[in-house]
């Protein structure tokens, strides 16, 4: 999945997405090194292989490698069951509540900053991100396949 179809995500969201269902998060440790995030949005698609969809907020001062490295690790972690994740990484808590259809656009896409892609069938896990606002949302790409990190 490309980012630029998950960013069209929220205009197809009516027809393209499960209502209701909740992700089941799996219980482990939690390293203290991982920035810790919240999620705004969730949702299931409802065609082809189901794929949880969220929209979460991380402090803007936590978009280093380093920690979205860290972040990466914990989301694979934080759901275990799911066998697909795809994640938008904003820096806003308002604005990944607000992932659902909106009419701010502008407002919208100035908080975000990145993706965190997961695909436990084909062994795909990464990760893009801006390490700042005014950077292009794949200004950092990781490839976190279980082949290693690029």
């Amino acid at each position: 999945m490309s980012l630029h179809w998950f960013f069209a995500l929220p205009l197809l969201a009516v027809g393209f997405l499960t209502i209701g269902q909740k992700p089941i998060k799996c219980k482990h440790q939690n390293p203290k090194a991982v920035p810790s995030y919240k999620v705004g949005w969730h949702d299931y698609n409802v065609e082809g292989p189901k794929t949880l969809f969220l929209a979460v907020s991380v402090r803007p001062r936590h978009f280093s490698k380093d920690e979205m490295v860290a972040l990466a690790h914990r989301l694979n972690q934080d759901f275990c069951h799911e066998q697909r994740l795809n994640a938008a990484l904003l820096d806003d808590y308002k604005a990944a509540r607000a992932f659902s259809p909106t009419n701010e656009r502008q407002w919208f896409y100035a908080h975000w900053r990145g993706q965190y892609l997961l695909d436990r069938d084909s062994g795909k896990e990464e990760i893009t991100f801006s390490t700042a606002a005014n950077k292009p949302r794949d200004e950092v790409r990781l490839n976190l396949s279980s082949r290693g990190e690029k």
